[in-house]
């Protein structure tokens, strides 16, 4: 080995850059949501075994984006403004954090989380029938196992 070789061994290697909805699991539920800089929501949530980004305008209901997919580029689902930490699904935070994705994430805030807790979409989804904005009102899912403590 050389020295050129030695050095690209010691350099943290390039993450995944997807993430699948087969890695997400579990049943369909909101897995992050946040606002854009024009203020519009950012849901992010799994449905019928695909990732969904609905982009919408929560005053008007109007939508101006919505794709579903199987496998996204990861840095595709975060929003350029901020993101609900309360509204976030552990899971899906651990595989943005695996792929060095930056969440920008607001403060923790304690009374939206308890509102939220149990709730299993924490924004409008667009309906598969005929493309509005709706309310699912599904129970939350049990809650994931908390990391173990660092040795």
């Amino acid at each position: 080995m050389n020295i050129d070789q030695w050095t690209l061994l010691r350099e943290k290697p390039a993450p995944i850059a997807g993430v699948s909805s087969a890695e997400i699991e579990g049943p369909d539920r909101t897995v992050l949501f946040g606002f854009t800089r024009e203020g519009l929501s950012w849901h992010v949530y799994l449905a019928d075994g695909q990732i969904h980004l609905a982009v919408y305008d929560s005053r008007t209901s109007q939508v101006t984006r919505h794709q579903k997919r199987e496998y996204w580029p990861a840095a595709e689902l975060i929003p350029d403004k901020r993101v609900y930490p309360e509204s976030t699904d552990w899971r899906f935070a651990q595989l943005m954090h695996a792929r060095a994705v930056a969440v920008p994430y607001r403060n923790w805030d304690e009374s939206r989380a308890r509102l939220r807790a149990p709730l299993a979409f924490h924004g409008l989804i667009v309906s598969p029938a005929d493309g509005r904005l709706v309310h699912r009102t599904d129970p939350a899912p049990a809650p994931a196992p908390a990391p173990a403590p660092a040795p």
